[in-house]
């Protein structure tokens, strides 16, 4: 039976002798975080995993007490950009010249020389997506440039989760159905894709719909695929009314022990709300993983 985050974070701690305050000093966080974090009661952010992983010397899977073979030891921490990587050049790549070319710059400036999926997604392919987005933002690249980069990234998405994909044939890794979706008008969908193209990476028979898919069809979905997981992502708050009535009527149609998880940027407003209706909420791509793949004993 898989540990949730809490039980493998203190049984490693426990086997470099710290207690909760020497790590908590060391990440800083504090003794009473630690406690809460061990307890399942609160959950680590991104910056605050990273130092965890140094600090105890581990993978962030191993960390996460995935039992995935050898894929313990492709942590974040192996996977390493050389110093002629450059974001800017690869936005320029993306714009001027064709995916496979974009595809050879990002393998090539691997230092590791190991091509991961969940890697390229988190260290490069999200901070890609929000450097656009800034740059839209602030009239640096056009409508039309942002559709380009965002057209190519879908193809790397593939391209990738593929390679990564046939690489893992053989690993013992978790089954079960992940079917994701993001907010019916939010016209984002690249980090539900992702996030269910890293799924299927790690085993699962995933069913990826896009952005608000008719209800009447969602609903058909989870009621044929019966899904372990439903996931929704909502990027923009102002559609978290029209979320919230497709949640609302996904919920009783999932099948006994199944479990429903959303994320996004807009979903800060809404988080006590979306807790209350025993719904799991997920900062980030590894926290969605990490839900997903916990034994639901264990939460």
């Amino acid at each position: 039976m898989q540990r949730s985050f809490g039980e493998q974070l203190k049984t490693i701690r426990k086997q470099r002798g710290m207690v909760q305050k020497e790590l908590g000093d060391a990440t800083g966080v504090g003794q009473a975080t630690i406690a809460n974090y061990e307890k399942g009661i609160r959950f680590p952010g991104e910056d605050t995993l990273r130092k965890l992983t140094e600090v105890l010397d581990v993978s962030l899977d191993y960390l996460f007490g995935i039992p995935t073979g050898d894929r313990g030891s492709q942590s974040m921490a192996g996977f390493v950009l050389d110093e002629s990587y450059s974001e800017e050049e690869l936005i320029s790549l993306l714009l001027n010249e064709p995916v496979d070319v974009v595809h050879n710059y990002i393998e090539n400036h691997m230092e590791d020389g190991r091509t991961n999926a969940d890697h390229v997604y988190r260290r490069i392919l999200v901070p890609l997506l929000h450097t656009t987005g800034q740059l839209w933002e602030t009239g640096r690249v056009s409508v039309a440039q942002e559709h380009i980069i965002s057209d190519k990234v879908r193809q790397l998405i593939a391209i990738f989760g593929e390679v990564d994909r046939s690489t893992r044939l053989n690993e013992p890794v978790y089954t079960g159905t992940w079917l994701g979706f993001s907010a019916p008008g939010d016209g984002h969908d690249m980090a539900m894709l992702m996030l269910s193209r890293m799924m299927e990476t790690r085993g699962w028979q995933t069913v990826f719909l896009g952005v608000g898919p008719p209800l009447p069809d969602l609903e058909q979905a989870v009621e044929e695929y019966l899904p372990d997981v439903v996931a929704a992502s909502l990027t923009i708050p102002g559609h978290w009314n029209s979320l919230e009535i497709y949640i609302r009527s996904l919920l009783p149609r999932m099948k006994p022990g199944a479990r429903m998880i959303i994320g996004g940027a807009g979903l800060a407003h809404f988080r006590n709300e979306v807790e209350s209706m025993g719904i799991l909420v997920a900062d980030d791509l590894d926290q969605a993983a990490l839900l997903a793949e916990q034994d639901p004993e264990s939460r």
